[in-house]
């Protein structure tokens, strides 16, 4: 019966061990994606991709809703990809994003804001005139902001 009890029990601790130790390697993540100075709040479908495009997590995308990311992804490079349709000039326009995201990014903090400046409209070109891709990105978190160099200042949302 002992041998019994201490089965149990050991078998008990591991489990309580493994769920620490997974729990270790998850975080909850806030995204806010400021687009072209305005804040989306819907309507965009966010892919966290490996290198090789695997998905490794897709959800539809509202602001202040946490997503769930397994740590264990960084080990390897991942992308955050999305498509988004914006106005450009008079007419809209279907933007793709494939974003490098590094672990800092998401662990240990409870939000991570992405700033998207597309450099077909003129006042961003003109702020960033020394980028050579179609966008440009910010990144803030609690203890982390990556900003990208500017030509001319504009006020940011």
């Amino acid at each position: 019966m002992n041998l019994l009890k201490f089965n149990f029990i050991a078998i008990l601790f591991i489990a309580f061990v493994a769920k620490i130790i997974a729990q270790e390697n998850q975080a909850q993540v806030n995204i806010i994606l400021i687009i072209d100075n305005e804040l989306v709040t819907s309507g965009v479908r966010l892919s966290f991709v490996s290198e090789n495009n695997k998905i490794l997590l897709e959800q539809k995308y509202t602001a202040g809703t946490a997503l769930e990311i397994d740590l264990n992804w960084f080990e390897d490079k991942v992308y955050l990809a999305f498509d988004y349709i914006g106005k450009a000039d008079e007419e809209y326009k279907k933007y793709h994003y494939r974003i490098n995201t590094l672990k800092g990014y998401i662990s240990k903090t409870e939000f991570l804001i992405l700033r998207i400046f597309n450099l077909d409209k003129p006042l961003f070109k003109e702020a960033y005139c020394k980028a050579k891709d179609e966008y440009v990105f910010e990144i803030e978190n609690q203890s982390y902001i990556m900003q990208e160099p500017q030509c001319k200042e504009f006020v940011k949302f």
